[in-house]
């Protein structure tokens, strides 16, 4: 007996060859999926702790301004980031502030805890996502 065989290398190096060949847009759906969570996570944990009754007028609120996108000048490959938005204001710019801290401000590391407490969610439900594209293209053989 193959030793291969015996410890089933075929049958992963055949589900590898389909992990490679992802389309870009099948790339898209999996990273997609992991970003809404942290995109979710993110909004919740932003009005949790910087979020004040106000109004904002035509400027969006800080917890309102999170995108899922590519980053601008980046190849199309498959990637989704998650980030606020600096197109009505520079909400990237406020966040990281709030996040790091400044001179005058003590930053809290929401965003940092945001994302390590939710990353592992993110992967859950990249792995789904893998999962059901594996078995859709299973199908089609």
């Amino acid at each position: 007996m193959n030793n291969d065989d015996f410890l089933g290398l075929d049958a992963m190096l055949e589900a590898a060859g389909g992990i490679v060949n992802l389309t870009i847009e099948e790339r898209e759906e999996i990273n997609g999926a992991g970003a809404e969570v942290l995109q979710t996570a993110l909004a919740e944990a932003t009005k949790d702790k910087h979020y004040r009754d106000r109004k904002t007028g035509k400027v969006r609120h800080l917890a309102d301004s999170i995108e899922i996108g590519t980053l601008e000048g980046s190849i199309v490959d498959g990637n989704k980031a998650v980030g606020y938005s600096t197109k009505d204001a520079n909400h990237a710019r406020i966040a990281r502030f709030l996040n790091d801290g400044t001179k005058f401000i003590q930053g809290d590391n929401y965003i940092d805890q945001t994302i390590e407490q939710n990353a592992g969610a993110a992967q859950d439900k990249q792995i789904a996502e893998l999962t059901k594209i594996l078995d859709h293209k299973e199908a089609g053989k």
